[in-house]
């Protein structure tokens, strides 16, 4: 299939969904698998160097996360995907890993086991 490049004023934000899979340490080396659905933006590469020279991961996530599905509360409601629940979740490593992981998955139109 061919690729045909958009000019530069009809340029539309590239949004994805993308599957990831967070993977919740435990113990004895085992993990159990959280299996959810991220909405990124897919930003060009001189926006997402200077992004995470900024901000770092955090910074990094906040800019590209747009949505996500299957993070649940307690009582099986959706968490909504706003920037404080978005820092919320990504203090957590395995989280923070997963997601920036699999933006990069993403963003090279790559697909991984999940």
């Amino acid at each position: 299939m061919s690729f045909k490049r958009a000019s530069k004023e009809a340029k539309q934000p590239k949004l994805v969904w993308w599957p990831v899979t967070i993977q919740e340490p435990k113990d004895d080396g085992r993990a159990v698998h959280h299996k959810v659905k991220v909405q990124y933006e897919i930003i060009e590469e001189s926006e997402k160097d200077q992004v995470i020279a900024d901000g770092g991961d955090p910074g990094f996530l906040q800019r590209v996360i747009k949505d996500w599905k299957d993070f649940l509360e307690e009582d099986n409601s959706q968490v909504p995907c706003t920037p404080e629940t978005v820092a919320e979740f990504i203090e957590t490593s395995w989280i923070k890993t997963a997601l920036v992981q699999a933006y990069f998955v993403a963003a090279v139109g790559g697909r991984r086991k999940n």
